[in-house]
């Protein structure tokens, strides 16, 4: 299965025979030479980007049939940064990307069959079709340990909801992952109903939907097992948590 911007780009008439689905994505990196010595530092690095070409078959009945199979697979290629959804062992893959080239080199033999390629620039990372989430409900405990596996090869951007129960009143909230490092601390009243959101990805806070402020760094996952510890302050402890991301892959 192979479909972009949920366009399915296999048929009886489009043959598929070439995918690069597994090449791993450009990596931009910055070096600095050592002073005096051999070697480098590495002072950053990002992956950027990734290239995916598929390659196939137009296979027509007629010449006019031939020109509107083109038509229709160029019109279902011109989508801005869709899903392009492949096979990938027993699920699904999916990348994000945009059309970047498209060759159908026509000879004067090509009257119903026509051969073509096409180039996405796609997003780094290839993504889950769904959301993974781990749960732990009717926390009591003014400090609680956790430990969450996280999918993927690719360390992903988890959302982290707290939800405060029955008659609960707590004044800040310290969330840690013990494996990276990273501490933040929320101070602020929270009481019951209210829903305080972390986001990892666009490192923003939210309580009930306002936006408030926080110190330290949003907590960054890393892949297999995360140890996480959630330390509240209040009269009365009584909340949900859930953790949810997509996974990522290289």
């Amino acid at each position: 299965m192979i479909q972009f911007n949920s366009n399915n780009l296999e048929s009886a008439y489009l043959l598929i025979n070439k995918l690069n689905k597994s090449d791993i994505p450009t990596r931009e990196i910055q070096n600095e030479n050592l002073s005096f010595q051999d070697g480098f530092k590495t002072l950053s690095n990002f992956w950027r980007s990734r290239t995916i070409v598929i390659g196939g078959t137009i296979d027509a009945s007629s010449s006019a049939h031939l020109a509107s199979l083109l038509d229709t697979l160029k019109k279902n290629l011109s989508g801005v940064d869709k899903n392009l959804d492949v096979d990938y062992g027993a699920s699904t893959r999916r990348f994000k990307g945009t059309l970047a080239r498209f060759e159908a080199p026509e000879e004067f033999y090509n009257i119903t069959h026509l051969p073509y390629s096409a180039e996405f620039i796609c997003q780094p990372f290839g993504y889950g079709t769904s959301d993974v989430s781990f749960a732990s409900n009717d926390i009591t405990a003014a400090s609680k340990n956790e430990t969450m596996t996280i999918q993927g090869t690719y360390k992903p951007n988890p959302i982290i909801t707290l939800t405060f129960g029955t008659s609960a009143s707590a004044s800040s909230v310290v969330v840690t992952n013990n494996t990276t490092g990273d501490a933040i601390t929320i101070t602020t009243a929270m009481v019951d109903g209210d829903v305080l959101i972390i986001n990892t990805e666009t490192k923003k806070i939210t309580l009930n939907g306002i936006q408030i402020d926080f110190t330290g760094p949003i907590p960054e996952f890393a892949i297999d097992d995360n140890s996480l510890t959630i330390d509240m302050s209040g009269s009365v402890i009584k909340y949900d948590l859930l953790i949810s991301y997509t996974p990522l892959y290289l």
